[in-house]
C-alpha cells in the first residue's frame, strides 16, 4: 500500500507517445498498461485525462470509460481554438453534449486559456472569444476547469475576474508566471500547477521559490508535477517512499494528493471547493 494518494489531475494518455509512436515512428512496445500500473503502485488512485479540442475530448472521453480510475476533461486548448471558426455554435454544442452525456466520467472543463506565447498557431482575438465561451459549459454544468496561461497574464486574469462566478473552481495548469501573478490567481480561490514549464529558467524558479513561502498563507493552492514528486516535502506534499521509483514519464502532468487537496465531487472525483467568499472580485 503506497505511503500517499494522488489524482493525477492533467494527464496527456491520448498521446501516441503512451503506445511507443514519436513523431509518426514506432520506437518502442506498446507500454500503456505497464505505465499505469506502476502509477497505481505507488498511489496514484485516479487519472483525469486531457481533452484539447472536440476531437481530442472525444477520445479522452473513449479512454476514460475503459477504466474505474480514468475520468477527462472536455474542452478546446487555446492553441486550437481556430477550430471554432468552422462553426462556432455547433463545436461549442458539441462539446457541451460530451459533457452532459458523461457526467459521470468529464469532471472539469478544458483544457482552456489564452497562451500568447504560440500565436503562431492561434491568434489572440480568436483566443480570447472562444477562452470566454466554454465558461458556457462551466456554468451549465456547474464543473471546475482545467486553465492554461502562457505569457497573458492580464487578459488571463481579466477573463477570469470576469466570469469567477461562472465555474466552480479550477487549477491554472503548467503556471510559468512569477510569485506576483501566482497571487493574483490564488486570490481568485483558483490552484496554481507547477511542472516542468513552470521551471525552466532562474526567473521561474526564484517565482516557485516565493511561491512555497507564500504557501503558509494559502496552503491548499500549490500542486506539484509528478516528476518533482521526490521533492514534495518542499511544498507540503511529502516525500516518496525510501526507495520507491517514479511511476510516470515527464509528459505527464500534476499531481495532487488525493485527500487533502481535495473537495468530493458528487460523481466521486475530488475538485477544488468552491470560493468561501467573493473577494475576489
Amino acid at each position: 500500500m503506497a505511503a500517499l494518494r494522488f489524482i493525477d489531475v492533467g494527464v496527456n494518455l491520448t498521446d501516441p507517445v503512451f503506445r511507443g509512436l514519436h513523431r509518426g515512428k514506432q520506437k518502442h512496445d506498446d507500454d500503456f498498461d505497464q505505465v499505469i500500473s506502476r502509477a497505481l503502485s505507488v498511489g496514484v488512485e485516479k487519472f483525469v485525462i486531457t481533452g484539447g479540442s472536440l476531437t481530442d475530448s472525444a477520445d479522452a472521453l473513449k479512454l476514460a470509460e475503459t477504466r474505474d480510475e480514468f475520468f477527462c476533461t472536455v474542452g478546446c486548448h487555446p492553441t486550437r481554438c481556430g477550430d471554432f471558426e468552422e462553426g462556432p455554435a455547433p463545436y461549442l454544442s458539441g462539446l457541451g453534449e460530451l459533457v452532459a452525456a458523461h457526467r459521470g466520467k468529464v469532471v472539469a472543463v478544458g483544457e482552456c486559456g489564452l497562451d500568447f506565447d504560440r500565436l503562431q498557431f492561434c491568434p489572440k482575438e480568436t483566443q480570447l472569444q472562444y477562452f470566454e465561451k466554454q465558461f458556457d459549459l462551466s456554468e451549465e454544468a456547474r464543473l471546475p476547469m482545467f486553465l492554461h496561461c502562457r505569457n497573458a497574464h492580464q487578459e488571463f486574469r481579466d477573463v477570469m475576474r470576469r466570469n469567477r462566478d461562472r465555474c466552480a473552481g479550477g487549477v491554472v495548469h503548467s503556471f510559468d508566471g512569477t510569485a506576483e501573478e501566482a497571487a493574483a490567481l490564488v486570490e481568485l480561490d483558483l490552484y496554481i500547477g507547477i511542472n516542468g514549464c513552470s521551471l525552466k529558467t532562474e526567473a521561474n524558479l526564484e517565482a516557485m521559490r516565493r511561491s512555497v513561502v507564500r504557501r503558509e498563507e494559502h496552503p491548499r493552492r500549490l500542486q506539484v508535477p509528478q516528476d518533482d514528486v521526490s521533492h514534495q516535502e518542499e511544498v507540503g506534499g511529502g516525500a516518496l517512499p525510501e526507495g520507491q521509483e517514479r511511476a510516470l514519464p515527464h509528459h505527464v502532468s500534476s499531481l495532487m494528493p488525493a485527500r487533502p487537496r481535495l473537495k468530493p465531487h458528487a460523481d466521486g472525483v475530488g475538485v477544488p471547493p468552491p470560493p468561501p467568499d467573493k473577494s475576489w472580485r
